[in-house]
């Protein structure tokens, strides 16, 4: 009988006492067995490190790692280098999986000769992606991120091959997963989607509690940081990469105080906005909010701001 291969699942915990027995019981309870559960507590000030000892006390796949206070994006890198798999899974805390999740995702992989596969998820009461095929291009899945289509591109939620790992985890405090995930993706061709939601996702970010104009410029940043790496790598895709810029330079500008924006920060946002409007427009692919946002802001940077707020109250 041949032995399944090992896959190791990387888990970051800050301060989820709330949530982390109901994410770990779902990864024990995995049809998949081979595995092991390395959780990295990121110097929790509550009892998650508690709840984690109990949990590996009673199971040795579960795998206790401690380091200061960091950030997830420290603690998955850290979870990379002590793991053992030929492949890796990323959860966070407050997340958990169907129980047959590892055994799907590992058995589509194998079956379409892919080194990463994942699955839909449910966002905001709605499916995150929209692809109708088992089997994707890269291309199909980065022109559906970069139109917006996709709301989210997170490196959490895919098993992964060990050799798809070309350098360390490294990116911004904001997008961090979805540079990560590009990162991955870029260098292959083809990967295996599975439409059935195998994890439940919840929108709670504990490791960063006190958000600041910093945090959401950084997040600013990123966005460019990703649009560079598709421009160079994907130049067919430019065009395309120029709607998610816009996106996201929208996104963190309203979620920042602007009186306390410098000049130049400012300046540079609002000339993001000016030179991919057009392409924004004329993209129609580009999913609709965000082509309003581009209309709107030929009117200045403000009215987007009140439109959407004001959305945001209306739709709770």
């Amino acid at each position: 009988m041949i032995k399944e291969p090992l896959i190791s699942i990387i888990i970051p915990v800050y301060n989820m006492e709330r949530y982390l027995s109901e994410c770990l019981n779902s990864l024990i309870a995995q049809t998949y067995k081979c595995i092991e559960i390395l959780c990295i507590d990121d110097g929790s000030t509550d009892n998650s490190l508690t709840i984690l000892k109990e949990y590996s006390a009673k199971d040795s796949r579960v795998i206790v790692i401690s380091q200061q206070n960091q950030g997830p994006l420290i603690a998955r890198s850290n979870g990379l280098k002590e793991m053992h798999g030929k492949y890796f899974f990323f959860i966070d805390a407050d997340d958990y999986l169907e129980t047959n999740a590892l055994e799907t995702l590992y058995s589509r992989m194998e079956a379409d000769g892919t080194n990463i596969a994942f699955s839909n998820f449910i966002h905001n009461g709605k499916m995150n992606f929209k692809f109708k095929k088992s089997i994707l291009t890269v291309d199909e899945v980065l022109t559906d991120v970069l139109d917006g289509q996709a709301w989210m591109f997170p490196c959490w939620g895919m098993l992964i091959n060990k050799c798809q790992i070309d350098n360390e985890y490294t990116g911004y405090h904001l997008c961090e997963d979805e540079l990560y995930a590009l990162d991955l993706f870029i260098d292959t061709d083809k990967v295996s989607f599975v439409d059935t939601p195998l994890i439940f996702y919840r929108h709670f970010s504990s490791h960063r509690p006190n958000k600041g104009n910093d945090y959401y410029y950084q997040g600013y940043q990123a966005a460019n940081q990703f649009y560079e790496i598709i421009s160079t790598d994907r130049p067919h895709l430019k065009e395309h990469a120029k709607t998610r810029l816009l996106m996201h330079t929208f996104f963190c500008y309203l979620s920042c105080d602007t009186k306390k924006l410098t000049s130049e920060q400012v300046k540079l946002m609002t000339t993001t906005v000016k030179t991919t409007r057009k392409s924004v427009l004329a993209n129609k692919n580009a999913f609709f909010k965000i082509k309003l946002a581009a209309l709107l802001s030929y009117a200045g940077m403000w009215l987007p701001s009140i439109a959407f707020k004001l959305y945001a109250k209306i739709t709770g």
